[in-house]
């Protein structure tokens, strides 16, 4: 299905983590609404040549940078390229993260935790640091997080945890830039059939399965592209005074 979003003439969005399950399809999303795209990747350089193909054949331009979200050096010399690329930046998305394991907060190491509070924390706050200035005078940033930041799932510390400061961090973003016109806001899907959801999956049995379906309202477990979309709204014109709010695609899991 086409989207059309009226996204700025010209000009590019970024999605940092293009090449995740969900990245991809932000990317190809963003592309049908009519924006340019820019994305990151860390290290699936064929899935990012692909991914350009993809935007190409959607009639859009597209750049993409290899990139380390824990070095701030790496963070700018991505966005000053994206920038010389297309001259301006009309949106961020956020949506790096880390392969999870499923453990019990009682087994988990600190490096563990320090590395998942790195990646998403301090990875978050360098891109923004990068971002804030590009998005002054009417852009928007969107994070993705997760719907467990409101009602935690067994065994999902190193995720819910960290993504609960990626929620914060975007919100007062949301507080202190607005006025400079820049929006931020949150979408926290639950388990989604993409990228590290399907790895999660790939850890339980069918009956553990069939009980996660059983305590969603919806009754199944949520596509890329339903996130995907939410994340384009909020990207888009179309919200524009939608501010500091998290948006959870996640079948009512949490209610």
């Amino acid at each position: 299905m086409g989207l059309s979003f009226e996204f700025p003439e010209g000009g590019a969005a970024v999605v940092v983590g293009g090449t995740g399950g969900i990245g991809q399809v932000i990317c190809e999303r963003l592309a049908e609404a009519g924006s340019n795209v820019a994305f990151t990747y860390r290290s699936q350089a064929e899935v990012a040549r692909q991914l350009e193909q993809t935007i190409a054949g959607k009639a859009r331009e597209s750049a993409c940078s290899a990139l380390e979200v824990t070095d701030p050096t790496s963070v700018q010399a991505a966005f000053d390229g994206f920038t010389r690329r297309f001259g301006k930046i009309h949106a961020v998305v956020y949506t790096t993260s880390l392969e999870i394991p499923q453990q019990w907060f009682s087994r988990v190491e600190a490096s563990q935790m320090e590395r998942a509070l790195q990646v998403n924390v301090m990875g978050l706050f360098n891109v923004l640091q990068c971002a804030i200035p590009l998005l002054r005078g009417g852009g928007s940033f969107v994070t993705v997080t997760t719907s467990a930041t409101k009602r935690y799932p067994r065994r999902d510390v190193l995720s819910a945890v960290p993504k609960a400061a990626v929620e914060m961090m975007t919100l007062a973003a949301a507080k202190e830039e607005g006025r400079y016109g820049m929006r931020a806001n949150c979408v926290g899907p639950h388990m989604i059939e993409a990228g590290g959801g399907t790895r999660v999956l790939e850890q339980v049995g069918e009956e553990t399965i069939r009980k996660m379906k059983q305590d969603i309202p919806l009754g199944r477990f949520g596509q890329p592209r339903e996130v995907a979309d939410a994340v384009v709204f909020l990207a888009s014109p179309l919200s524009s005074y939608i501010s500091g709010q998290i948006l959870d695609a996640d079948g009512a899991w949490q209610v």
